[in-house]
């Protein structure tokens, strides 16, 4: 399951030639039932509001679509601030399905299953890119992989290295409401030393929810 934020934005867009139309809203696009800004906690238990369906361009075909969309259901309403602009209203979406299999982190010195830690993490770097097939991948430190099967040791069918970026998936007018949003990500205290109480902190688009949000851990 993936989340997302989608905020309350009617951006025009900018050229050399003066000032371009309006991106359309999400009403408009007939994504939402009303606007962003209108949403109240009542609408999450609410199918009218809460279902969301996102039309989805997959060309791998590994990605669990519902008539060519990615089913979403909003399970927040200002819960997460935009980074930009806490005052920005927002609603949290979560994919009502696990979409695809894919890898957490591929293999990389030490750790022969990945890295556990989300600001590295392949999988992080993925869903927050529009990049083309097999060069969406960046490294982030000197031991980095992509995900690609020379580099996944358990489940070959995990590997997304030569997949589009997630985001490459949605239309242009979508993307402009998703919301950049800060985590903040408990360490394990294998990274800091043998202690506990570190973090890290990332900006992202999309991301897991952790387990006190999908109900394993208090």
């Amino acid at each position: 399951m993936k989340r997302f934020i989608l905020s309350h934005k009617r951006k025009k867009s900018e050229s050399s030639g003066g000032v371009g139309p309006l991106i359309p809203d999400l009403v408009t696009l007939g994504i939402l039932k009303k606007p962003v800004s209108e949403y109240t906690n009542d609408d999450i238990n609410n199918e009218e509001y809460s279902k969301v369906l996102i039309p989805y361009n997959d060309p791998t075909g590994k990605i669990l679509l519902n008539n060519g969309c990615i089913e979403f259901e909003v399970v927040g309403v200002n819960h997460h601030k935009d980074t930009n602009n806490a005052d920005t209203p927002t609603i949290t979406l979560m994919t009502k399905n696990i979409i695809r299999n894919a890898v957490f982190d591929a293999s990389e010195p030490p750790y022969h299953y990945g890295s556990n830690r989300w600001k590295y993490s392949n999988i992080r770097q993925w869903l927050n890119s529009s990049g083309a097939a097999n060069k969406w991948f960046t490294k982030q430190h000197d031991y980095d992989n992509p995900p690609d099967e020379a580099n996944i040791t358990y489940n070959e069918d995990a590997a997304y290295a030569d997949a589009p970026g997630f985001l490459a998936g949605f239309s242009f007018a979508v993307l402009q409401h998703f919301t950049d949003i800060t985590n903040i990500t408990a360490l394990h205290k294998e990274y800091n030393g043998g202690s506990s109480g570190s973090s890290d902190e990332t900006v992202d688009k999309v991301f897991l929810p952790s387990l006190t949000e999908i109900g394993r851990r208090k």
